[in-house]
């Protein structure tokens, strides 16, 4: 098989496993360094190593990807998350909460820098309103945590997989190698001693 057919045959089989499904954002190129790297481990002989190297680069790229999600959930509800606490401390008036909110999560320095001061004056943490905003965010964070946990439980099935076939052949390959030299043991004839005289 020449290079160039090697490389076709690659190509329909890379269109049957499938391409990774990123998104817009997403760098293809990264994705594809991370899927050299586990084919460069696993060294895919079929279509099923294939698919597991494919399922496993899916799986890392997809986990990393809720976990940014995770953090962009709490970035995003850092405003309501300091309005909601700071309004027992303005006499529930909301427009002085909520503009006190966008001030503290604002990228001007100066109304950043006034903001915390008050909202630090109040004894509210970065903590607290970390934890406030992912307590708005409950059902969001579980689901992508079961998902973060399920592709990391693929990855462990596959890799587990993976790592008992390459016993299950060192194995074979041990009593072939065994069989072999005990095979020549066994044809050479064993000497016998002359028989005593009585």
């Amino acid at each position: 098989m020449t290079d160039q057919e090697d490389d076709s045959s690659r190509r329909q089989l890379m269109d049957l496993v499938g391409e990774p499904a990123l998104l817009k954002r997403e760098d293809v190129t990264l994705f594809r360094r991370l899927k050299c790297e586990i084919e460069n481990h696993i060294k895919p002989q079929n279509i099923l190593d294939e698919m597991r190297v494919m399922d496993i680069a899916n799986g890392i790229w997809e986990s990393q990807r809720f976990r940014r999600h995770l953090v962009g959930l709490v970035d995003g509800e850092r405003v309501r998350a300091v309005q909601h606490l700071i309004l027992p401390f303005v006499g529930l008036d909301h427009e002085q909460a909520r503009n006190l909110a966008k001030n503290y999560c604002s990228s001007d320095r100066k109304k950043q820098a006034s903001a915390a001061e008050i909202v630090g004056g109040y004894g509210i943490t970065d903590d607290q309103i970390e934890a406030r905003a992912v307590v708005s965010n409950g059902r969001s964070f579980d689901a992508l945590n079961r998902g973060i946990a399920a592709r990391d439980t693929l990855r462990r099935t596959i890799l587990k997989e993976i790592a008992r076939e390459q016993r299950r052949a060192e194995k074979l390959q041990r009593k072939s190698k065994k069989s072999k030299t005990n095979g020549y043991a066994r044809s050479e004839p064993k000497p016998t001693l002359p028989a005593k005289a009585s």
